[in-house]
């Protein structure tokens, strides 16, 4: 591959080398940020923090609905609903596919952002909603996991 050092102009093998080097230490540096994202992610997923409304504002911003979804997730018809309701906690590689079909982070479904939650009529909620009369009594979004979900799943939860 040829290297340039200016338009038009061939870099010489030390201006390579150094251009080799600085996108070899970018990547790096980029990976080590991404491994520590995941980590961080993993940590707080660990703990019972995912946020069932960030699970259903990711799906409707990507534009992610239907069974489809529970198969590219790993997880089998209705799982995903059950997330985005907050009575299923999903599994670590569950989040990453997750994270993955919407093309969010996976820190983001466990942060604790300043995003106002998208009103559970304005989403695919309302949809589960209907097929499930017990969350028609909820008015708001679906903040947390219930303790019971955090729990089957086998977390260390307080």
């Amino acid at each position: 591959m040829t290297s340039w050092a200016r338009a038009g102009i061939r870099a010489t093998t030390d201006e390579a080398r150094a251009q080799d080097s600085a996108r070899s230490a970018k990547r790096n540096k980029t990976r080590a940020a991404h491994s520590s994202a995941v980590e961080e992610a993993r940590l707080k997923w660990s703990r019972g923090l995912l946020r069932p409304y960030l699970i259903t504002m990711a799906l409707d911003l990507a534009g992610q609905e239907g069974p489809q979804v529970d198969a590219a997730c790993l997880a089998a018809e209705p799982d995903v609903d059950n997330w985005e309701a907050g009575t299923l906690y999903p599994s670590f590689p569950q989040l990453l596919a997750l994270a993955a079909l919407t093309e969010f982070p996976p820190h983001f479904f466990t942060s604790s952002t300043r995003l106002p939650p998208i009103p559970w009529w304005e989403t695919t909620m309302r949809f589960h909603r209907k097929a499930q009369p017990d969350l028609l009594e909820a008015t708001g979004p679906v903040l947390t996991f219930t303790d019971d979900a955090i729990r089957a799943a086998g977390l260390v939860y307080p």
